[in-house]
């Protein structure tokens, strides 16, 4: 049976479509952090550009943020088509994938179990049994200069564009993945860690900086699962660095 054609997958889409939260919650067990919340509200909105800068404290937790948004495109967005570009001298392809199959794993053990026989995993990408060319998706590592085109033509009425390390991504490549953005209700996200130098010009400088994006700023100091030593204590203590969401403080409600 196709997925689209099963019963409960025609009630639980009119559940989960639009809340991210509530579909980690329900198929992988998984509790989100405030954080993590924050960023399923903003990326879950149909047509949002979110640009997110992290704190390396929070890098695990933006994985699995990640993972869980791929995810949730995947089955819950019909033929829908997710991009991951990551830097070429980088590994964080391999912990993408990963991460991802992690979390397939735990669907199995959920509410949501009869979806786990529906996904398939290959080396670079997932998709969905009987749907491979249509509903997808592909983890692409930058390569070189004259290679963009190679991501060229993927389009689709939910496509999803996530580009991890972006401001260490070349630009030709993030100009020809944001080329497929034609749909009104495409989604894409840049993410960059703070330990990067991050340019004051260029792409990811730009979407942090544009009325067009929803740019978010994750502190390792505020994220509750990082586990902080006597130094990290005593760092936080100094220089607390708030969350940010549109050059405004985000406080939290719980």
């Amino acid at each position: 049976m196709d997925l689209y054609n099963h019963p409960q997958w025609k009630k639980d889409v009119l559940i989960y479509q639009n809340d991210i939260k509530k579909f980690a919650v329900d198929a992988f067990g998984f509790i989100p952090t405030w954080q993590q919340a924050l960023f399923f509200e903003n990326i879950q909105v149909n047509g949002n550009r979110v640009s997110v800068k992290y704190g390396w404290g929070c890098d695990e937790a933006m994985m699995d943020a990640f993972a869980i948004t791929i995810l949730h495109n995947l089955l819950f967005k019909i033929d829908s088509c997710t991009l991951i570009l990551t830097p070429q001298k980088d590994i964080k392809h391999l912990v993408l994938r990963e991460c991802i199959a992690g979390f397939i794993k735990k669907i199995s053990q959920n509410a949501l179990v009869y979806l786990a026989k529906y996904i398939v995993g290959k080396a670079k990408s997932f998709c969905i049994k009987g749907r491979e060319y249509f509903a997808n998706v592909t983890i692409k590592r930058e390569q070189s200069r004259n290679e963009p085109h190679s991501i060229a033509g993927t389009f689709s009425e939910n496509y999803l564009l996530i580009v991890i390390d972006a401001a260490r991504i070349n630009q030709s490549w993030l100009e020809v993945g944001c080329g497929s953005l034609v749909h009104h209700d495409n989604r894409c996200i840049f993410s960059q860690k703070m330990d990067t130098d991050i340019s004051s010009e260029g792409f990811f400088y730009h979407t942090q900086h544009s009325e067009k994006w929803k740019s978010l700023t994750f502190s390792a100091a505020e994220n509750p699962l990082y586990e902080w030593d006597e130094h990290g204590k005593l760092a936080i203590a100094s220089d607390l660095k708030p969350c940010i969401v549109d050059g405004n403080f985000f406080k939290k409600s719980n």
